[in-house]
């Protein structure tokens, strides 16, 4: 899990390029996040709210700057993570 853990949007790049050398380039990384804007109700409700917006400028960063193609990664749905999904080797 990375929310919460305030990894930053560098510390982010790092967890997915060791995790790539732990399991293998052709693996699925599976980044649980929780991006959000925060809002009253956030505030209020949830104790994990600043870590959540950081989340979310994160995720927006990695996306603007285009570092997971820029670096060999495919983002992809969790619906396509199936037998006979992209990263299948048997089609």
């Amino acid at each position: 899990e990375w929310t919460g853990r305030s990894l930053g949007l560098s510390g982010l790049k790092k967890a997915i390029v060791d995790t790539a050398g732990k399991v293998g380039h052709d693996a699925v990384i599976e980044i649980v996040s929780h991006p959000a804007y925060v809002d009253d109700y956030l505030l209020r409700s949830s104790s994990l709210n600043r870590p959540r917006e950081q989340d979310k400028s994160d995720l927006l960063a990695l996306a603007q700057e285009r570092w997971l193609e820029q670096n060999g990664y495919q983002l992809v749905a969790f619906p396509d993570l199936t037998p006979r999904g992209p990263w299948s080797r048997s089609k």
